[in-house]
């Protein structure tokens, strides 16, 4: 009996220390935003045991669940949303997805975003809108909503997947960092490292 009794304290005490864990990995963060180091967001999930923490998910959905915070480069609701991806959220790859399908501003939101999610999840993306020519239109009106119309020149969609995708890998057939018309070197590229995408 005594040993049964032990062996249930023992058992309160562990789950009381991973509790006391979780909610200090929730704080640990709390204290990064209030700081302005929002970015922490994604280094915290780098570590195995706090990307398990359900109540650091659940803190990570209450920030992205602001939709209009979740577009504003380096908030809050931002680096939530791409860190609740790269967990592997679904609701927040298919949000990742729509925006960069859009087509207004917010898509070179989304395109940021999924270079930061990286992974198979963006390879695949990146490699679909090879084909993507389409280039956004700057309405008048966009241009007093979103500070992203202002002096911004807007190359097609498969300029910026270029782009991106030639940061993510080692020796890109394009010049790292630069917006290409490139596509077949990109789809000779991904030819020979299908495993990226499939």
């Amino acid at each position: 009996m005594a040993k049964i009794l032990t062996f249930i304290l023992l058992f309160f005490v562990v789950g009381l220390l991973n509790s006391f864990a979780q909610s200090n990995a929730v704080s640990e963060l709390k204290q990064q935003i209030e700081q302005g180091k929002s970015e922490a967001i994604l280094e915290i999930i780098s570590e195995p045991a706090k990307a398990q923490d359900a109540d650091l998910k659940k803190y990570l959905r209450s920030l992205a669940s602001d939709e209009k915070q979740r577009v504003v480069y380096d908030s809050p609701a931002y680096f939530a949303h791409i860190a609740l991806a790269k967990l592997g959220e679904q609701d927040a790859e298919e949000q990742i997805l729509s925006e960069v399908d859009m087509n207004n501003p917010i898509y070179l939101v989304g395109m940021k975003k999924l270079f930061l999610v990286g992974g198979k999840f963006s390879f695949k993306k990146f490699y679909d809108l090879l084909d993507d020519t389409t280039q956004v239109e700057i309405k008048e009106d966009c241009k007093e909503k979103s500070a992203l119309c202002n002096d911004v020149f807007f190359y097609p969609k498969n300029f910026v997947a270029i782009f991106y995708l030639s940061q993510m890998v080692d020796n890109p057939p394009t010049r790292r960092g630069v917006p290409s018309n490139k596509v077949s070197m990109w789809k000779d590229w991904f030819e020979n490292h299908k495993e990226l995408i499939r």
